[in-house]
């Protein structure tokens, strides 16, 4: 299980689940996360099963971040509110 509680240890977490391939994991939100510019989050691209417990806090892109980015792998996400987010990046171009 793991928890996140910012942008830094939801990165952590996001870095675990992407380099641990083809393993089950459950996320918790244990707080509102605010993204900031130097918060990039990492693309889920592994072969894991992930669940992501929001607990009824939000993850706001702050308007320069995207939120989840799923490039592969199974994701569930319960009880998140994902507002002020960009698309950017992926084989799409540049977002908008």
């Amino acid at each position: 299980m793991l928890n996140a509680s910012d942008g830094a240890s939801l990165v952590a977490a996001l870095t675990t689940i992407d380099n641990n391939p083809g393993t089950s994991y459950t996320l918790n939100i244990t707080q509102n996360i605010t993204l900031t510019s130097g918060t990039t989050l990492p693309v889920i691209n592994s072969s894991s099963r992930v669940t992501i417990n929001g607990g009824n806090f939000t993850l706001d892109g702050g308007g320069v971040q995207r939120g989840l980015f799923v490039y592969s792998g199974t994701v569930a996400v319960n009880n998140l509110t994902i507002q002020n987010a960009v698309a950017r990046g992926g084989n799409g171009g540049n977002g908008g």
